[in-house]
């Protein structure tokens, strides 16, 4: 997005029971911040990340978030955020490990790429930013997993072992965005356009940038 603003990456939210927010939003408050949210059925929490300069709008960037469960039923899953393949911060405030066992990802909710879906399945908070090689796994990736995905900022195939990156087999859906919205992984998730997006090949923000 060309100035930041106040727009989401990507998310859910759904404040009614039961109430879940998962997603990640931009805020330009003086200074670039990130916003990561990890919510399900009211326990968990976000977590603000100052980015500063670090993430501008003339360059691709690598945002992942991950979560790991707590050890017993009623401890907090630990939320951690990486900008470019390098950790930004840590939050122990996550939902609960019984909450995060009850609910799929996959239960029917709507999950926003660029924007954020509401509880009226209605995506709002729209970002102008370019996206590509969006994937979820099901598992929490560790550092080293996360750094050799970044790769210096070439991607790599998500679907085979690669070096650190040994997460394949847990890897539920990638879209690659190359002129559809189809998952890869062919698990019955394809993605669906809202409004009128485009598909831009070898251009990037700016026009200086090519697109993994």
């Amino acid at each position: 997005d060309a100035a930041f603003g106040t727009t989401y990456a990507c998310g859910i939210s759904k404040p009614t029971a039961p109430d879940h927010e998962i997603g990640v939003r931009f805020l330009n408050i003086g200074t670039m911040y990130l916003q990561v949210f990890h919510d399900l059925d009211g326990t968990g929490g976000n977590a603000f990340y100052n980015v500063g300069s670090s993430l501008t709008t003339s360059n691709w960037h690598q945002i992942t978030v991950t979560c790991e469960k707590g050890a017993s039923g009623s401890d907090k899953s630990t939320i951690k955020l990486y900008l470019d393949g390098t950790l930004v911060g840590t939050n122990i405030n996550g939902p609960t490990k019984e909450k995060q066992d009850a609910f799929s990802a996959e239960s029917g909710q709507l999950f926003g790429v660029g924007a954020r879906y509401g509880s009226n399945n209605s995506p709002a908070l729209h970002s102008s930013a370019y996206f590509d090689e969006f994937a979820f796994w099901s598992t929490a990736l560790d550092a080293d997993a996360v750094s050799a995905i970044y790769n210096s900022g070439a991607s790599i195939d998500l679907s085979q072992d690669s070096g650190d990156y040994d997460n394949s087999s847990n890897l539920e859906s990638w879209y690659r965005f190359e002129n559809n919205f189809d998952d890869s992984q062919a698990n019955s998730s394809e993605g669906v356009a809202e409004g009128d997006p485009s598909f831009q090949t070898n251009f990037g923000i700016g026009g200086s940038q090519t697109p993994p």
